[in-house]
């Protein structure tokens, strides 16, 4: 049985998104979904920067079998 790696196939998905008004514009928030439900939302970049380093130094970690 192959195993699929594509991020459809999953249901996960992230999505980006910016109010406006007529003045002016926010900054971009972002959100992540599992299966059709919203488990982050409303993350500035820098947590989803913060979120992806964590991960990051998670799979490094485990990936090497031990603990830094």
């Amino acid at each position: 049985m192959k195993k699929e790696k594509s991020i459809s196939n999953n249901n996960i998905y992230a999505t980006s998104e910016r109010n406006h008004s007529t003045k002016s514009s926010s900054e971009y928030s972002y959100n992540l979904s599992y299966e059709g439900t919203y488990v982050l939302y409303e993350m500035s970049a820098d947590e989803v920067r913060e979120m992806i380093a964590c991960l990051q130094y998670a799979l490094s970690a485990t990936e090497e079998g031990g603990e830094k």
